[in-house]
């Protein structure tokens, strides 16, 4: 997971010679009379899939899906085609700045990464009750920091910078209200959560309930009810335990469909074009329209990133849930994640585009973590993956890959 080196040019690589790498004309071309050809830079989109460690790992678009994103589409959100010399420099890498059909392509959007692999238990720790309990205390200091912060390693800053649903405003004062409750409040304030939460199941079984939800909205619904179980289920009141266990198939449903329905959005451009962009008038220069690719792309990669994540956390507390009860549950398998500090904290499109151009992000699934604790150091991989690797692994060999044994709010 290191920066991306220059490569050798073509006629050093064939002849298996020491390149100097030096432009236009390296020294053994130069010297030689030799034509010197530099392999086409990527563009910017296809971040690092060069230094992946995953051989089955395809970014490219489908031969049937590649028109999915067309130009008609781009013009609807005001965003026009660089002129012709630009979307061909793109394609040889020659630009910065992408076709469309590179957009597609984008790491994040490719089919593999919303597939729900099985989890290989053979690389795993067995589970252990205060592994456990610590994530379930990690998970409740997330909803504090969203709480004190506005967001954490499942709800990013931007994602409801621009669209703040009530159903998200009303859960987001029922959490604080339950962090600031005390013994005399408490009583209400379970109240409340009770009767917003069976109000969000009501609304969304209603017949005249919208009959077709994008991406954005079924993460919503999900990242609500998944906030109001956890707080029901772990907080020791035996009603709303109970009560939030009924609730618990529904969650499952939501979280399936919710998977399902951005797998969909990825493959027909509509995860990319739709809800997060914001589609100014500005000078349509090629340097504007990069800027403006640039946003695009930084906020689908935010929701697809938010949608994987969800359902990782939503998977995990039914799960964990239901082996509490019983010491025995079926493993609901994973999903790709970013697991490099620092992607999901950059605060604009440059500095997300500038860490992704520079360094693999270190997209993969759960069952390749292993390869984290080999290569990295704790300190360059992020919170929530952090969390997910305690879980597989366990505290010992957390503790010899140099993480130190802290409260799990710290280590939040």
């Amino acid at each position: 997971m290191q920066r991306r080196e220059a490569k050798a040019c073509n006629s050093c690589r064939t002849a298996k010679r020491r390149c100097t790498k030096i432009s236009p004309a390296c020294g053994r071309c130069e010297l030689k009379g030799l034509e010197c050809v530099y392999p086409a830079r990527p563009t910017f989109i296809v971040y690092g899939l060069e230094d992946r460690e995953m051989g089955d790992f395809n970014a490219q678009v489908t031969e049937n899906g590649s028109d999915a994103i067309s130009l008609e589409s781009s013009q609807q959100l005001n965003i026009r085609s660089p002129p012709a010399s630009s979307r061909s420099g793109a394609r040889h890498g020659n630009s910065a700045c992408p076709s469309l059909t590179d957009l597609q392509s984008a790491w994040f959007l490719a089919p593999e990464a919303w597939v729900v692999a099985p989890i290989d238990a053979s690389r795993l720790t067995p589970i252990c009750n205060t592994v456990v309990n610590r994530y379930i205390a990690k998970i409740q200091g997330w909803l504090k920091e969203w709480v004190d912060t506005g967001s954490n390693p499942f709800i990013h800053s931007q994602l409801y910078k621009k669209r703040l649903p009530k159903s998200v405003q009303h859960v987001f004062t029922s959490l604080s209200a339950y962090f600031g409750r005390n013994s005399a409040t408490e009583e209400m304030v379970f109240r409340i959560i009770e009767e917003r939460s069976g109000e969000i199941v009501e609304e969304q079984n209603r017949p005249q309930a919208q009959p077709q939800l994008n991406s954005f909205n079924h993460m919503c619904r999900v990242q609500v009810l998944m906030m109001y179980s956890f707080v029901r289920l772990f907080n020791g009141d035996i009603r709303q335990r109970s009560l939030a266990e009924k609730q618990l198939p529904t969650l499952h449903l939501w979280t399936n469909q919710m998977l399902t329905a951005a797998t969909d959005a990825a493959q027909d451009g509509s995860l990319l074009l739709s809800n997060l962009i914001e589609p100014e008038n500005l000078d349509q220069s090629v340097v504007n329209f990069q800027e403006r690719l640039e946003k695009l792309l930084w906020h689908a990669w935010i929701l697809s990133e938010s949608l994987r994540r969800t359902w990782l956390i939503s998977k995990a507390i039914n799960s964990i849930y239901l082996t509490l009860q019983s010491d025995s549950t079926e493993c609901p398998g994973g999903v790709m994640f970013t697991t490099r500090r620092g992607v999901w904290e950059a605060d604009t499109a440059f500095a997300w585009t500038k860490m992704c151009a520079e360094r693999n992000v270190g997209f993969m699934h759960r069952n390749d973590t292993e390869k984290v604790l080999a290569g990295e150091k704790p300190g360059e991989v992020d919170h929530f993956s952090l969390a997910i690797m305690e879980l597989d692994f366990g505290l010992e060999k957390f503790q010899r890959w140099g993480v130190k044994t802290v409260s799990p709010i710290e280590l939040v």
